[in-house]
């Protein structure tokens, strides 16, 4: 039970992964030459620090779209006062909470991941980008 569940957290982890992608492209593609300098020779999780200046909390609705739609749906004024009356709830308060906390938790991944690649750049197997880490991160 325990492999099952586990290959179910990684096969979501792949798939949220994948449609984050394009957007993290996106966000690399228009970064300038003085970033990506910068980035390369920057601190332990430069690159992360980079994404999630860019992205904000926009990881949130690329990489769990239904979390994005359910926190939206608190946008509307009239729903979300009708919740606060029934509920005593800050709702609008609770989506940027929310949002905010669970972009934190994916850059702080992000950054763990950056910073294990930086440690050791050859871990990577690519040569070109263990070349670059090596030569200009110095």
């Amino acid at each position: 039970m325990q492999d099952r569940l586990l290959r179910l957290v990684n096969n979501a982890a792949s798939r949220a992964a994948e449609a984050a992608a394009p957007v993290v492209y996106d966000t690399i593609r228009t970064m300038t030459v003085a970033d990506a300098v910068s980035l390369v020779r920057g601190g332990p999780t430069a690159a992360t620090g980079y994404l999630q200046r860019s992205m904000g909390n926009a990881i949130v609705d690329t990489i769990f779209p239904g979390v994005g739609n359910a926190l939206r749906m608190l946008d509307n004024g009239i729903v979300s006062r009708a919740l606060q009356v029934a509920t005593g709830i800050d709702f609008t308060g609770l989506q940027s909470h929310v949002a905010g906390r669970s972009a934190d938790a994916i850059y702080r991944a992000i950054g763990r991941e950056e910073a294990a690649i930086r440690a050791d750049p050859s871990s990577i197997g690519d040569p070109v980008l263990a070349g670059l880490f090596g030569m200009l991160g110095r």
